[in-house]
């Protein structure tokens, strides 16, 4: 072989060994293997990662009984090392937005993009209640990344099923909560892509189906409440909203679907809740449209400790709080378990609230 080409090979081996070094200090690959399933498709993405105590699938969890949806689901929010969100105003240091429930400067009742999206939508915002909190490069990063950017269908479809069982547990122990106490039924809507879909895609948002299974899963768990139907009803505008740019016209109705939001209670479902903008401004343009928003839930809503020292004890208080579906941003701990998830056992509770 030709010595050219030899130290060509031996240069790209040297890149490719120090671009994983700066990735890996850079808290975007993982130092812990990944799932098997994760080994086969994923390669060295980002998105691959994963903390090797990410329990089995929801599914085979529950097929040897040897725990509950509510457990489960439970289980995951630990392994994924997530806060959650709490109820009720801090001691000091910092606020609590009174929007999306993230860290604000003490003394104010909102924090910046929350003022800033609500100005943009002239002056009316809606109550946002996150299922977890994350931080860049978490697992829980990865996971709300992979499920629909992975390059594998394998991987996309491993990370949707640790936030289905999530969501579907959140919404069982809260339903009532987000849509009122006498409410019979509300519509699930979730935020459309701004950006244009991906071939992967199959034409739908992935937080359509990611949103409909956690419906299946609660419909086969037989859960009782509020009766949740998916309604697929919005499509990016003609001026679609930005990262900290609300727009009233950033999302309209699809055509036929008007009628059935009139009077309708909803609830705005998306992945990443950053700056809100559009998730409330898919709020805002149900609101015209008639429908009666009730809140927007994001899976995650994102943090970033490091941006000042609001955010730092913010993150430090909500730390101590491992996630649990029974916890909400809204209401605070649920007074009532969830008739059919009965009793979970001994063992996997104390892991949960370990």
């Amino acid at each position: 072989m030709p010595m050219t080409l030899v130290g060509y090979l031996l240069g790209r081996v040297g890149r490719l060994a120090r671009g994983r070094l700066r990735l890996s200090r850079g808290g975007l690959v993982t130092a812990s293997p990944a799932p098997p399933e994760q080994q086969s498709d994923a390669g060295d993405h980002s998105t691959a990662g994963a903390s090797e105590h990410l329990p089995r699938s929801f599914g085979e969890a529950m097929d040897d009984g040897s725990t509950t949806p509510d457990a489960a689901a439970g289980w995951l929010g630990g392994a994924f090392g997530v806060p959650s969100p709490r109820a009720g105003r801090p001691p000091g240091r910092y606020a609590v937005c009174r929007t999306c429930h993230g860290p604000a400067p003490e003394g104010l009742a909102s924090c910046w993009s929350c003022r800033r999206v609500r100005s943009q939508l002239g002056g009316r915002t809606t109550s946002v209640v996150p299922l977890f909190f994350f931080s860049l490069g978490s697992a829980a990063h990865r996971a709300l990344v992979g499920y629909k950017s992975a390059p594998s269908p394998t991987v996309r479809c491993a990370w949707c099923c640790r936030l289905e069982p999530m969501l579907a547990a959140f919404l069982d122990h809260h339903d009532r909560c987000l849509v009122g106490p006498g409410a019979l039924s509300a519509l699930i809507v979730p935020v459309p892509s701004t950006i244009g879909g991906r071939p992967s895609w199959g034409g739908r948002h992935p937080v359509g189906a990611l949103a409909q299974g956690a419906l299946d899963r609660r419909h086969v768990n037989g859960a009782v409440g509020v009766d949740l139907r998916l309604a697929e009803v919005l499509r990016a505008g003609p001026v679609p909203p930005r990262r900290l740019e609300a727009r009233a016209a950033g999302f309209e109705v699809i055509e036929g679907a008007a009628d059935g939001l009139h009077g309708a209670a909803v609830v705005v479902v998306d992945d990443v809740f950053t700056s809100g903008a559009r998730a409330l401004s898919a709020a805002a343009t149900l609101r015209r449209a008639g429908a009666e928003v009730a809140a927007v839930v994001p899976i995650g809503r994102l943090v970033r400790p490091d941006h000042n020292a609001t955010a730092a004890a913010f993150w430090a208080d909500c730390s101590r709080s491992p996630w649990h579906p029974g916890r909400c941003a809204a209401c605070g701990p649920s007074t009532a378990t969830a008739v059919a998830y009965g009793s979970a056992p001994a063992a996997v509770v104390a892991r949960i609230a370990a």
